[in-house]
């Protein structure tokens, strides 16, 4: 249709054509391009995460096994030094729970530490595995014949 331009003239009233329009669906399009390329980085950056996250599943149940391994020798160590010392406080009992639960937790945090950062090499199951043996975390597994000249 044909317009007079000197419609831009009066308040509140744009006149755009074709030119115009095309100009803006052309920085749109560019725009939209750019927000997709992000996108992109994002979700691969993201994606990466999650199968780094993911990886570390399967270190869990060792440290989990660990953590209650070490526990269990807590109480049973706190158990038998309780049944020697005779009558002491609840403040004194609580005490020594907590002195026994730290040095526990400050022992284990360096093979937890190692086992989160190494999941992920192409040894992790090995030596996954190995932290397993070490703390015998699988009682009643066959051991493995020692190499000859290495006992």
């Amino acid at each position: 249709r044909d317009l007079d331009p000197g419609i831009n003239d009066l308040d509140n009233v744009y006149l755009y054509n074709i030119d115009d329009l095309k100009e803006v669906v052309a920085e749109n399009r560019e725009r939209r391009k750019e927000a997709a390329v992000q996108a992109e980085r994002l979700v691969a950056a993201e994606s990466l995460k999650f199968m780094d996250w993911l990886q570390t599943l399967s270190v869990y149940p060792t440290i989990i096994s660990l953590r209650e391994k070490a526990q269990a020798i807590c109480q049973a160590e706190i158990k038998k030094t309780l049944s020697h010392l005779g009558d002491l406080t609840p403040e004194q009992v609580h005490a020594l729970e907590v002195m026994t639960e730290s040095i526990t937790s400050k022992l284990l945090h360096d093979p937890i530490v190692f086992l989160k950062r190494n999941h992920h090499r192409k040894r992790g199951e090995a030596e996954l595995a190995l932290v397993r043996r070490l703390f015998n975390l699988d009682p009643g597994q066959p051991e493995e014949p020692a190499e000859k000249g290495k006992e």
